[in-house]
């Protein structure tokens, strides 16, 4: 957002003299622009009509913002080591954000792939699930396979997601999962 801030003490500057006016101010943590730009103007009392150069009377300072630093870790757990032909079983997904910065909607990406090949089969109709509650947010229901692009996680905060499937083949499944930014 932008704000205005006047000083509307009058300034007695002489002809040599400055006067240097500091603003502290907090970056809002959803500020995702890389620039914040800052422009400062002066205006003169209407007894002053002659000024000299009245193209100089404004200028900019651009901040360069860099992104939060976030730790985000992920784990993936199974229900069992070992399931039966045609028995239900369950992969878990959690991702952390131990911070310092909070994880914003769209700043994240929750990935995972299922590798069966020709070892291990699932049935096709297994689906994930994610569940949150506000600030966490997380927009995933459905098919394999997990690909949620509008996570938010603040600070000491975890999103969960739970893949159900049933075993149709005999052999190993492979399941990997993963965050991308």
């Amino acid at each position: 957002g932008t704000s205005d801030i006047f000083v509307s003490t009058p300034l007695n500057i002489g002809p040599t003299s400055s006067a240097v006016i500091e603003v502290v101010a907090q970056i809002n943590p959803s500020q995702r622009s890389p620039t914040l730009p800052n422009t400062a103007y002066v205006s003169l009392d209407s007894a002053f009509s002659n000024e000299l150069n009245s193209t100089n009377n404004n200028d900019t300072a651009i901040l360069t913002v860099l992104p939060p630093v976030v730790n985000v870790t992920i784990s993936k757990t199974s229900s069992s080591t070992f399931t039966s032909l045609n028995e239900f079983f369950t992969f878990t997904v959690v991702v952390n954000n131990s911070g310092p910065g909070d994880i914003l909607a769209g700043d994240l990406q929750v990935q995972e792939s299922i590798n069966t090949g020709t070892v291990g089969t699932i049935n096709s109709t297994g689906t994930w699930s994610c569940s949150s509650s506000s600030p966490v947010l997380c927009t995933l229901s459905g098919p394999q396979p997990l690909n949620d692009t509008n996570v938010a996680i603040p600070v000491g905060s975890s999103v969960e997601y739970v893949f159900v499937a049933q075993g149709t083949g005999t052999g190993f499944v492979e399941d990997t999962a993963f965050v991308t930014d």
